[in-house]
């Protein structure tokens, strides 16, 4: 009895050791590739070095239909049909967002219905406004300046990503589902006035009305015009 108890009791204390090494072995894996996707998930932006100066006599500015890149099994003529609609969606959104919540800029920002407008009086549809240049662009739409935009991306955001996940998701995982870019462009010289740039995961946002609230409120106080 006496040889039994011995044993089971040395089972025990050397089954702890390997388990708790286990254990933070698994910790450190988690935060070290928690840590990577934070640095590969990071926001990129620039600024130009002039831009008070060159946006001085900036009065109105305009946001134009996004480009869009879907990594999708799609036929062209879908594909084209979809691009234009996620395009015009996130016009929509971001006018809206810059229009509704973000206080003490110097400029007005046209209204989406107005921008849209004056596109069709020109002769404008979202193909087209893709290859024009910005200052020929923002010479039709009667601004000083325009925010266009690209996305890149596997889903479909008008259509909503699947927000059931897990923490090993989260941490682990972490998929990306593709990149975004604003860009503010002059529109008496087509300069790049100001960018910015950032990946799309679960944690961006579900929807496209989510993503842009959560990127722009990450860039509000430092938008270009602010006051």
């Amino acid at each position: 009895m006496k040889l039994r108890i011995s044993w089971e009791i040395r089972l025990k204390k050397h089954s702890v050791l390997p388990l708790t090494n286990m254990k933070k072995s698994l910790l450190v894996l988690l935060i070290t590739l928690f840590t990577s996707n934070l640095i590969v998930g990071q926001k990129s932006s620039f600024i130009h070095p002039d831009f008070k100066s060159i946006t001085e006599s900036h009065k109105v500015i305009a946001v134009v239909p996004f480009d869009i890149d879907l990594d999708l099994s799609l036929s062209e003529l879908k594909r084209r049909q979809l691009s234009e609609e996620e395009g015009a969606s996130l016009q929509k959104e971001l006018t809206y967002y810059i229009e509704s919540q973000i206080d003490g800029l110097n400029v007005t920002i046209q209204p989406y219905e107005e921008t849209l407008a004056n596109m069709r009086s020109s002769g404008i549809d979202y193909r087209s406004s893709l290859l024009m240049e910005s200052k020929d662009l923002a010479s039709k739409l009667k601004v000083d300046a325009v925010i266009r935009g690209s996305l890149s991306i596997s889903v479909l955001l008008s259509e909503g990503i699947e927000n059931q996940f897990s923490w090993i998701d989260l941490w682990v995982l972490s998929p990306s589902f593709g990149r975004i870019t604003l860009k503010l462009v002059d529109g008496q010289s087509s300069k790049l006035l100001w960018r910015h740039e950032k990946v799309i995961d679960r944690t961006t946002g579900k929807n496209t009305r989510e993503l842009v609230e959560k990127m722009m409120k990450q860039i509000a106080r430092n938008f270009p015009y602010a006051k």
